[in-house]
């Protein structure tokens, strides 16, 4: 195999990774990383034998924007650690329902109100600026990170970021929702 696609997050990864190096695969195949076996938890842990994986998240440790600084400057403090994409999203989450309760007063009775004011609301989160689409699903920059030892740590650099990523992206809705759904056979592989 040119290289393999892990999924897994927390100790999960960690021990995918020791398990991979103990196997003696380490320095035969090559990661590619989802989302949380990239993150800073893991990379904490084995970040050495991630040197070079690449991946796909909508975090990454070196983002420049003042809301990521400040956010992983505080997270820091507290934790004396770097900020994870966990974090950010459960920080993300909270403002956004903050955002939108602000926005109707505090008066969250009327349910389809405070739905439309949490439907209408932008802001610029931590890893990038954040809104609804019309399917109600979040539409925020995506990034292409390799892990790198950068400043005595194991972190994520991006190295393309793909702008306002939603839930179609590119693709048109009704023929993205006409497709076969990705399985065994779909799509097809030539022999």
């Amino acid at each position: 195999v040119d290289a393999v696609l892990v999924a897994y997050g927390g100790t999960d990864a960690v021990d995918f990774v020791n398990q991979f190096v103990d196997f003696g695969l380490a320095d035969k195949i090559d990661f590619l990383a989802g989302s949380s076996f990239g993150d800073a938890g893991v990379l904490a842990e084995v970040g050495e034998h991630m040197d070079g994986t690449v991946g796909g998240s909508i975090y990454s440790s070196s983002l420049t924007h003042p809301e990521f600084l400040e956010f992983d400057a505080a997270f820091r403090e507290i934790e004396d650690r770097p900020s994870t994409l966990f974090a950010e999203n459960f920080y993300r989450a909270f403002k956004w329902i903050a955002l939108a309760t602000e926005e109707m007063d505090g008066n969250i009775d009327d349910v389809d109100a405070w739905r439309e004011a949490l439907q209408n609301t932008e802001f610029v989160a931590p890893a990038g600026a954040v809104k609804f689409d019309e399917y109600h699903n979040p539409v925020q920059d995506t990034y292409l990170n390799r892990v790198e030892y950068v400043d005595d740590e194991w972190i994520n650099t991006v190295f393309e970021t793909v702008p306002e990523v939603g839930q179609y992206w590119t693709f048109d809705p009704d023929e993205f929702d006409a497709a076969l759904p990705f399985g065994r056979d779909n799509p097809s592989c030539p022999p």
